[in-house]
């Protein structure tokens, strides 16, 4: 489906594609940060809020 055939509502709901070179550099950032994270406060200490913060994002991209 291209997006001229798709209704208003159905654009409201269509994601942009993620390629998967964009999803490797995002999984980087948040590890990149969970790291530094676990480093300066320990693993028992770091909550995924914690990480996602760091990194930028939301706790569901956690």
């Amino acid at each position: 489906m291209n997006g001229d055939t798709l209704t208003k509502s159905e654009r409201w709901f269509t994601l942009p594609e993620m390629t998967a070179a964009y999803l490797n550099a995002r999984s980087q950032e948040i590890l990149t940060a969970a790291l530094a994270l676990f480093a300066e406060k320990g693993f028992e200490h770091t909550s995924m809020a914690d990480i996602a913060a760091a990194a930028g994002t939301s706790i569901g991209a956690v």
